[in-house]
């Protein structure tokens, strides 16, 4: 199945696109063919890096408690037994891998700094920021991360020239963002948004969702078609969205 998936992402992607594929224990086809399926893609001309993640028996089963999940190869027994004889099927496979990675003192930010380190990019990772507005009524966007409520700025629904306009419109932007509040809210929000973002990017973090929310009057999109992003990491994509709307341009 893996030389087979390789040819098909090859037919999709750059010739020089790395890919990884995360198998475990649990993948017990591949484990009785492995030194077949890696013999198959050297022939192949790919090029193989194994990365091997253990960790010490009493963290293992430190893990398990706190996720309260079973051991897949000893649903009915102890997680220690599940743990021996995962070490027991896999221990051919880890002499054949390239890196061992040993997570016993690695927190999740840490196993990300290594594992990046090993492939070469450094921290060059890219934290995905979408900026969302939203009307209240229609509820909030899923997997909002910062929600900010706006609905203390005048509303433009009640102004008869406004009332047809979106957030797109120049006229209704400039009504909203010439409003004292407004011009205050942002000199809040910008410097905000600037602080946290390079610390959600140095935690690890690899999407931020960040939504204003009005009551469905334009001024969530005006805002967000404003808020400055010339500050922030250059190693950081930012991509605009709202509900029910598409914004087009670069923020």
């Amino acid at each position: 199945m893996l030389p087979d998936f390789m040819r098909r992402t090859q037919e999709s992607l750059p010739s020089d696109a790395d890919v990884a594929v995360v198998i475990d224990v649990r993948n017990r086809a591949f484990l009785k063919e492995y030194a077949e399926t890696f013999q198959q893609l050297e022939e192949s001309d790919y090029l193989l890096d194994i990365l091997f993640f253990e960790a010490s028996d009493e963290i293992l089963r430190r893990r398990y408690s706190e996720t309260r999940r079973s051991h897949p190869l000893a649903a009915s027994e102890t997680v220690q037994a599940g743990i021996d004889r995962e070490r027991d099927q896999l221990h051919l496979l880890r002499e054949e891998a390239t890196e061992i990675i040993d997570t016993t003192t690695l927190n999740s930010r840490l196993l990300r700094e290594y594992v990046l380190g090993f492939l070469g990019t450094g921290n060059e990772a890219f934290l995905v920021v979408s900026l969302e507005s939203f009307g209240y009524r229609y509820g909030l966007p899923p997997a909002s991360d910062l929600v900010f409520d706006v609905r203390f700025l005048p509303n433009p629904h009640y102004i008869d020239e406004l009332r047809p306009l979106t957030g797109l419109d120049p006229k209704l932007r400039q009504y909203v963002l010439s409003q004292q509040a407004c011009q205050e809210f942002r000199g809040h929000l910008d410097p905000l948004l600037k602080f946290l973002i390079p610390h959600y990017r140095a935690e690890g973090k690899s999407y931020l969702t960040v939504a204003i929310g009005c009551t469905g009057d334009g001024i969530g999109v005006s805002l967000l078609l404003k808020i400055s992003i010339a500050a922030f990491p250059m190693l950081m994509r930012c991509y605009a969205s709202t509900i029910g709307m598409s914004i087009k341009g670069s923020l």
